[in-house]
């Protein structure tokens, strides 16, 4: 990291008897000329400096200039952002043209304005991704201060056992930690890490089995792009550049989606507008939150992020299929996909629930054909092979799995990581759902007068629990525009009227369940909102075309308008919708702030996850608020 120099200061004016002394630590680089300019003022007559630093050390300050002519300078960085920032306000208010204009997927305005968010966010993605060290994020072994050691690269492990036809860990296996009668005690396996005379690491975040270790993540990743890298290279793949690429598949399959989605709502001759289409676009990775965990660029979030790619691709496919008259191509591939979520991260697996109320209208229609005649009934039946057979494709090889590593075909190892806490054998209380379900959803950002503003919290908690620092609550600050899902209830009725209402429920419903099961076993983290957060975006979406969907109606804007609409071209009768109404307007302006209050937010974190690899950068930003 560059080198760097802080202090307080103290003021004095003509009129004081003493110093006043300032409580913030200011800092500046040497390497970065704008952070030596210090704002004062207040009429100060003179300045003290108390420099933070150790006896002997090298303070780099050769002179100190007094109301300093400062030369007009421009970031090119700060301008472009700024501009992207006042362009997608502009580009999202309330009164937006592209709010009237029609949103149909095989319009050329439309997938280019498609295209351009879809560049924009891969842009971001990279941009994040080398910000963080891109392939120099860590590798290897790595060893914690608790003695344990971590495998960077474990799913380049898994996938080199694989190809090496076996279901275990190549790794080796501490003599004192297999003979543990209960190895999953972090404090007993701490203690032994010190004093065991068996020299052998002791990994930590792996399932411990008979004496071996097993990877109780998903295995797809290391099937779809570790082991066929490894094949093809014979290199392991660095874990960072896996998080690279399926981010951005992410990326593809979340506006892919949210296309389908704005088509499903639109089938029946509906009007969707092209703002509304790219609002919801713009909104959903920030929603996920993919931004907050791209910055770790570890193996963890890897089946967390695939098992997203399979479960949009997958409703993708699904609304596919409805959309063309219940498609059995599409059908069984959309099948297909929801079940590869079993194999990345088993809790994605109850998106196939959504399955029965997206199909609903078609499970009756068949149950009734199939009643009346036996041509009805042999297209029932075949519709239902489609639909099931992909999962028992999928499930039956997981399952197998599972039984020859921990017996069971329904057990996937998670209980015997050897992780900060005995898994196996604890049970929190339910009564931290309470102040945990505040921490994950509702708690304020902890923001400072100081860049980069955003602090993390600590919590407190009655009782032990698996607990990382918080920035916010996700309605607070990781998608404050989600919060539009609290106008479900003056949306019913469109919604119910598209027959897409029950989907809401369904998804609120598996947000919630994930919510609770992940909270009650594994405490806090920002991660786990990857499991849940798509749910709520999802209704979100369901929610911010309902209301698009509110429009003046024509003979409500004035004898003027008929007059003007004979004049219309038939192309442009067929684009232009009506204006929103008062309320959708409201809404529509609220979910425009929320995002850019969710971009502000995604910008300082990553800034306040201070990183080597952008240490240059830190400083440049850091000079842009020293007027402060």
């Amino acid at each position: 990291m560059s080198p760097s120099v802080s202090w307080k200061t103290r003021t004095k004016k003509a009129t004081d008897g003493d110093w006043y002394a300032s409580i913030a630590v200011k800092q500046y680089s040497p390497d970065v000329e704008g952070t030596r300019l210090v704002h004062i003022g207040d009429g100060s007559t003179a300045v003290r400096f108390d420099y933070q630093v150790q006896q002997g050390e090298l303070i780099p300050l050769d002179d100190v200039v007094v109301n300093p002519p400062v030369s007009y300078h421009v970031s090119w960085l700060r301008l472009a952002l700024e501009l992207l920032l006042a362009l997608m306000i502009i580009a999202f208010r309330p009164g937006s043209a592209l709010y009237r204009y029609r949103f149909r997927a095989k319009d050329m305005r439309c997938v280019g304005s498609l295209g351009l968010v879809l560049a924009l966010q891969i842009a971001c993605i990279v941009g994040e991704w080398v910000l963080f060290g891109m392939k120099a994020s860590p590798s290897g072994y790595g060893r914690m201060s608790t003695g344990m050691v971590v495998d960077f690269d474990q799913y380049a492990d898994l996938a080199n056992a694989l190809l090496h036809g076996q279901i275990s860990l190549n790794l080796p296996v501490n003599a004192d930690l297999a003979a543990m009668s209960n190895p999953y005690d972090a404090a007993s396996r701490i203690a032994l890490g010190s004093t065991s005379l068996d020299c052998t690491p002791i990994f930590f975040d792996v399932a411990f089995v008979g004496g071996k270790y097993y990877c109780y993540f998903g295995i797809l990743p290391a099937l779809v792009l570790f082991a066929p890298y490894k094949l093809l290279t014979g290199n392991n793949l660095p874990a960072a550049s896996a998080v690279l690429i399926f981010a951005l598949l992410l990326a593809c399959a979340a506006m892919a989606l949210t296309v389908q989605i704005a088509r499903l709502f639109a089938r029946k001759g509906s009007p969707v507008s092209l703002g509304s289409v790219l609002l919801i676009s713009s909104c959903i990775l920030c929603a996920l939150p993919l931004f907050y965990v791209l910055s770790s660029e570890l193996f963890y979030q890897l089946p967390q992020t695939l098992a997203l790619v399979f479960t949009f691709l997958g409703l993708s496919a699904w609304i596919e299929s409805k959309l063309r008259g219940l498609s059995k191509p599409w059908l069984a591939a959309g099948s297909f996909l929801v079940a590869c979520t079993l194999g990345c991260r088993p809790q994605f697996a109850l998106s196939a629930l959504l399955a029965v109320p997206l199909f609903a209208p078609e499970i009756a229609h068949l149950w009734i054909e199939g009643r009346a005649s036996s041509k009805g009934l042999r297209a029932e039946i075949h519709t239902w092979l489609c639909a099931l057979l992909p999962f028992a494709v999928v499930f039956i090889p997981l399952f197998a799995y599972n039984t020859a590593r921990f017996g069971s075909p329904l057990d996937f190892g998670s209980n015997y990581n050897l992780t900060g806490y005995d898994m196996t054998h604890s049970s929190f209380p339910l009564t931290q759902m309470l102040p945990l379900t505040f921490l994950y959803f509702f708690q304020p950002p902890n923001l400072s007068t100081t860049f980069p503003f955003l602090l993390p919290t600590h919590q407190e908690m009655s009782t032990w629990l698996p607990m990382q620092a918080s920035y916010g609550g996700y309605f607070a600050l990781i998608a404050p525009f989600a919060l539009v899902v609290a106008g479900w209830g003056s949306c019913k009725r469109v919604l119910r009227k598209r027959q897409l209402n029950m989907l809401c429920v369904s998804l609120a419903v598996i947000a919630l369940g994930i919510y609770a099961i992940n909270t009650h076993l594994v405490g806090f983290d920002i991660r786990y909102m990857l499991d849940f957060g798509w749910a709520i975006m999802l209704v979100a979406a369901l929610c911010i075309l309902a209301f698009d969907s509110y429009r003046v109606k024509s003979n409500d804007r004035g004898a003027g308008s008929n007059k003007h609409k004979r004049h219309l071209t038939c192309e442009a009768a067929s684009t232009q919708l009506n204006p929103l109404r008062v309320r959708s307007r409201c809404v529509l302006g609220w979910v425009n702030v929320g995002l850019v209050l969710s971009c502000l937010g995604i910008f300082f974190y990553i800034f306040a996850v201070r990183n080597p690899g952008n240490d240059q950068l830190w400083w440049s930003v850091y000079s842009w608020f020293v007027f402060m």
